[in-house]
């Protein structure tokens, strides 16, 4: 394959899991270029909101996966997947580079314009992500169609690693060669797409899709062989964490933060860092790629609720990076999301002051250097607009002491990225050098700018997030900022501050900072980590201890205690978690949310009903499923020390359907053709149905012994359809778009009809089946003993069998899916839910992230310790 063929050859063979590597990169250095921040702008048109488009426009080099993403997106979405790669040599039934040789590039180029604009204009009222040729970014016709359409397309560049572009094309030529036509080519992309994701290839990072996933165990349900590649025989397991990372970078771009944390999983949700203390781990990119960041995540992240990436413009000149490296930006936050599992905010914003960089273009003759810089500064700020995160920071002080920016100009630049933004919020910040900065009677200060002018300039910018920092020079300087934050309370509330003093005299501030307060890497003796914070906060009795239950009766052996106790200990909660043995309900809830020190409390069978009595408010997911599982005791940071209410809410659902999201393969994802089978008609099986049915699923298929009672339920949820949508996992805050609106249909099965395996008229064969009777018996501790007959496993593509109970752990209904492995079926036994509502309801409980892997070690660990 030749230089000049990598931009103009075409295949539609886009596989974004190839597993070979042909090209060996050696020894050769991966550098950093802030050239792969900024656009290289190529057509000139207005930015735009998203909040009226409707569909998706992928373009890209070949070989990047813009099918393949498109395919999975589409599924999980409910968008219709339209690709027009081909779209030429399937109009003249010719190859396409035959065909280019007998017209000139104009006429071909009509011809190209001509079939994508006519199937653009066919579909513009439907919902649907287009998949266009590489060769459409040379059409000028193309990309003016798409900007003057502006409010209907949102253009999507998909790029990845260059070396896989290469080897997908066979090039054989000189590498260094071959990367710089790549990045020149994906330059002119950038130019004109409204974002930029950045598809990583799966197989990289293998340990790391294992230990993200919500998998314990593997297809055959066991626990014993969970660390051996024989439990992620499926390939389509790798590309699971892909298909999260794209499916939540759409759902932000259309619907916002909200809805895209419940794709991510994110339970603690993005929206509650304005309810609590918050913390941001803050890393210098590329300072960052020297440390082992990647091989120490976890220790790194526990207890923070973002990650703030500071790009060092200045540190990337002083390097004289090539502009054609091999890594870049958008990898790097493609990185950070997989190994994080895409659950914590990031926050984007530029290391360098604006009083820097102007210092370092002073100090330099060169006028070519300075323009360089500068320019770097905008285009990458308005580059990381494009990657759509949940917040980009911008320094103020660009609008106070650079003399080249004029006021007008000033506002033109906030104007522009919040037309780009799409649903980033954007955070005004500045630095300040002065103690008197805090300082609320400004009229004595000559020359000084204070906390007040900035906040009249966030007003005048229309900013309502603003993050300021000082120095103390005195501990009474720490005083000064409460006072100034307090007043901001009164006077603006609608503005969300956050204010400390950002030296070691000022770490108090900094404690008592109520969001996104900046932590370090807990190495090299930092200056402040998210566990000192914890402690902190809780030492000076600022929060209080709090002491949660699993409550119930016969809960004595139950693992919640440990994983809870073990997960508080990681992030520094001084928390704890203990068994309340009851056989009745009340007085014990009665007590125990009087007492000033409750947190909450799981509510276990069979109280999951009587238990709605007893609580001031209750998610809107309770009121549907009609039963809850957890109590969490409401409160407030004015007055963290007093309950200002008891809330119920039930992490069984959620428990459901992160076990099914984590184990269905693409080609079974969720459409209105899928069924589900649930065995069981008791409280878990109302969470099971809620779970299927905020998933997508709208044939389900409901199976009991006592008939009546499967009636009476399957009659109470389909008088509920459709259901609207939620656009959050642990509120249950409803979506507002009509057309999301959940129809489904739950048809009764006969002891014949389940026995048999006999489906109703227009159900196809199950791909979901949910077991959600014990697996032993509450009395004698018997195995339960239902046996599937194997026609219910006739799913030409396979399935999942998800048992909610995990004692004992292999029941006949997984021995009996561990015998169609062969057919695409996984067995996922009871500890995957276990694990997952156990994360769901530690959220819930401390409004901090979970330490997802160290809560698996422990279920793992604990299970074959008391029960192999």
């Amino acid at each position: 394959m030749t230089e000049n063929s990598i931009s103009s050859t075409t295949n539609t063979n886009t596989n974004t899991n190839n597993t070979s590597t042909k090209v060996n990169q050696g020894n050769r250095s991966r550098e950093v270029s802030v050239t792969s921040l900024s656009d290289s702008a190529s057509y000139d048109s207005e930015p735009h909101s998203f909040s009226s488009v409707t569909s998706i426009v992928l373009i890209g080099l070949r070989g990047v996966g813009k099918s393949t993403l498109s395919l999975m997106a589409s599924a999980a979405l409910k968008f219709k997947h339209i690709d027009v790669e081909n779209c030429v040599s399937e109009y003249t039934g010719i190859p396409e580079a035959i065909f280019i040789n007998r017209v000139t590039l104009e006429e071909y180029r009509d011809i190209q314009y001509k079939l994508i604009s006519q199937s653009l204009k066919e579909n513009e009222h439907d919902n649907c992500i287009f998949v266009l040729p590489s060769s459409s970014i040379d059409n000028f016709k193309v990309i003016e169609y798409l900007k003057k359409n502006s409010k209907i397309y949102c253009i999507v560049n998909i790029e990845c690693e260059e070396l896989r572009i290469l080897n997908y094309l066979d090039y054989s030529n000189d590498i260094e060669k071959g990367i710089q036509i790549i990045q020149s080519k994906v330059l002119k992309y950038r130019s004109v797409s409204d974002f930029n994701f950045f598809n990583l290839h799966s197989d990289s990072d293998l340990n790391i899709i294992k230990r993200n996933m919500i998998s314990i165990g593997g297809s055959n349900g066991s626990v014993s062989q969970y660390k051996s590649e024989s439990d992620y025989d499926h390939n389509y397991l790798l590309l699971k964490p892909l298909e999260k990372e794209f499916v939540q970078f759409l759902t932000f771009i259309i619907k916002g933060s909200n809805s895209a944390s419940t794709i991510s999983g994110d339970l603690h949700l993005k929206l509650s860092l304005n309810k609590k203390f918050s913390s941001c781990l803050q890393i210098i990119y590329p300072e960052i790629l020297n440390l082992k960041l990647w091989d120490n995540i976890d220790e790194f992240i526990y207890g923070v609720d973002a990650i703030e990436i500071k790009i060092d413009i200045l540190e990337l000149k002083r390097k004289s990076v090539s502009p054609y490296s091999i890594v870049n930006f958008e990898e790097f936050i493609a990185q950070l999301k997989r190994y994080t599992n895409c659950s914590l905010p990031l926050l984007l914003s530029i290391n360098n002051p604006i009083i820097e960089i102007n210092r370092f273009m002073n100090s330099s003759n060169n006028s070519d250097i300075r323009a360089e810089i500068y320019n770097s500064y905008f285009n990458t700020l308005y580059s990381i607009a494009k990657v759509a995160v949940d917040y980009i920071s911008v320094d103020l002080s660009i609008f106070l002491y650079d003399d080249s920016i004029s006021n007008q100009d000033s506002s033109l630049i906030i104007d522009h990225l919040n037309q780009i933004r799409g649903n980033t919020q954007i955070i005004g910040s500045f630095v300040s050098q002065d103690s008197e900065f805090w300082d609320l009677d400004n009229n004595h200060l000559k020359g000084i700018t204070t906390g007040l002018d900035i906040v009249k300039l966030c007003e005048k910018l229309k900013i309502n997030h603003l993050r300021l920092t000082s120095i103390a020079t005195t501990v009474s300087d720490n005083f000064k900022v409460f006072e100034f934050t307090e007043y901001l309370r009164i006077k603006f509330p609608n503005l969300k501050v956050s204010a400390f003093n950002d030296n070691a005299l000022g770490k108090v501030s900094k404690v008592f900072n109520n969001f996104l307060t900046p932590v370090d890497i807990p190495i090299n003796n930092p200056s402040l980590t998210a566990f000192q914070i914890h402690e902190a906060l809780y030492s000076s009795f600022l929060l209080p201890d709090l002491n949660f239950y699993i409550m119930g009766s016969d809960v004595s052996q139950s693992l919640s205690p440990a994983i809870h106790n073990a997960a508080y200990k990681a992030l520094g909660l001084p928390h704890t978690y203990s068994v309340f043995e009851c056989s009745t309900l009340m007085p014990y809830l009665a007590q125990l949310v009087k007492s000033p020190n409750f947190g909450g409390t799981a509510i276990i069978m069979p109280f999951k009903l009587e238990a709605l009595k007893y609580v001031d408010t209750m998610s809107n997911h309770v009121k549907i499923i009609g039963a809850l599982n957890s109590i969490v005791a409401e409160r407030s940071l004015e007055n963290p020390n007093e309950i200002i209410g008891i809330r119920g809410e039930n992490t069984d659902w959620l428990g459901v359907r992160l076990s099914l999201m984590d184990n269905i393969s693409p080609i079974n994802a969720v459409s209105k053709n899928k069924t589900a089978l649930v065995i069981g008609a008791g409280g878990m099986s109302r969470s099971a149905m809620y779970a299927l049915i905020q998933l997508g699923y709208q044939k389900i298929l409901l199976y009991n012994r006592t008939y009546t009672k499967a009636q009476d339920l399957a009659n109470y949820f389909n008088s509920l359809s459709p259901i609207r949508p939620s656009s959050s996992l642990s509120t249950g805050e409803y979506d507002s778009k009509i057309d999301d609106l959940k129809y489904f249909e739950i048809i009764l099965l006969n002891d014949d009809e389940f026995n048999g395996g006999i489906i109703p008229n227009n159900f196809n064969y199950p791909t979901i089946i949910i077991s959600c009777v014990p697996s032993s018996d509450r009395i004698t501790g018997k195995p339960t003993n239902i046996q599937l007959s194997i026609n219910w496993f006739k799913s030409p593509s396979g399935g999942v069998v998800l048992e909610t109970g995990y004692d004992p752990l292999m029941t006949p209904i997984l021995e009996r899916a561990t015998e169609f492995k062969d057919k695409g079926w996984v067995a996922v036994n009871g500890l995957n839910y276990l694990y997952a509502q156990a994360l769901a309801q530690f959220e819930m409980f401390t409004n901090k992230p979970a330490p997802r892997a160290l809560m698996k070690s422990i279920v793992i660990e604990h299970y074959k310790r008391n029960y192999n």
